[in-house]
């Protein structure tokens, strides 16, 4: 199982300066939870060297898990896919996508 991290915000348009975070979008498959996401991957990605000053924001508005990365501010979101038992690859994929699809817990209406 696998899931995709896109970029999104400022360093997605090319608009980033020093004191600008990553904002990153993990796009997660049907088998995915969001539980899981907030609780075991944040397990294993503060297991790396790289990663410091983890927190985990899982009842925000819009949940997030917040960190540094090699010294950079990132800023990771998630998305679940609730009919897909994985990730589409192609680059317009996202851009297309119906929010039907998604898992209403992601959705703010």
């Amino acid at each position: 199982v696998s899931a995709r991290i896109v970029p999104y915000g400022s360093f997605r348009l090319g608009v980033v300066d020093k004191q600008s975070d990553l904002d990153l979008l993990a796009v997660l498959p049907q088998q995915i939870t969001r539980e899981e996401f907030f609780t075991a991957f944040c397990v294993r990605l503060c297991k790396g060297e790289v990663v410091k000053e983890l927190r985990v924001l899982s009842t925000a508005f819009v949940p997030v898990v917040k960190f540094k990365y090699r010294g950079m501010e990132v800023d990771l979101t998630a998305v679940c896919l609730a009919n897909f038992k994985s990730v589409p690859t192609d680059p317009l994929f996202l851009s297309q996508f119906p929010t039907e699809e998604l898992d209403p817990r992601c959705l703010r209406r």
